[in-house]
Order: C-alpha cells, then sequence, then structure tokens
C-alpha cells in the first residue's frame, strides 16, 4: 500500500525548512489508512520534501539545529 506515501510530499510543501513538522503532520495522515512501514515511509519522504527546501546544494545533508 502506498497511498501514504503518494499524500506525504504535501506535508513537506506546507513545512519547508521544517521536516520534523512535515513528518508529525505525515504520521496524522498515514495511521488513517496504514500501519509500520507505510506509516514510516510517508513521515520519510513528507521530511525530505520539507529538508529540500533549505538545503543550499542537491547533496547537502539535512543535520539538527
Amino acid at each position: 500500500m502506498i497511498g501514504a506515501l503518494i499524500r506525504a510530499d504535501v506535508h513537506g510543501w506546507v513545512s519547508p525548512g521544517a521536516p520534523r513538522r512535515a513528518a508529525a503532520l505525515a504520521r496524522k495522515d498515514a495511521v488513517l489508512s496504514h500501519t509500520g512501514n507505510g506509516v514510516y515511509g510517508a513521515m520519510w519522504a513528507a521530511a525530505l520534501v520539507a529538508a529540500a527546501f533549505t538545503a543550499p546544494t542537491p547533496r547537502r545533508r539535512w543535520t539538527r539545529r
């Protein structure tokens, strides 16, 4: 099942530069229809999109502040 993963990117778009917030929003969404790795995958995708807004280069790794 990848429904939550498909929906996850919107949580990153509404949380630019805030990957933890994006992951939390994605989790709230994903648990409605998924469990386990389905939830974790959605959280990862949302955090990745959110972090991409503030990364100085495509290869730069996001670090905790």
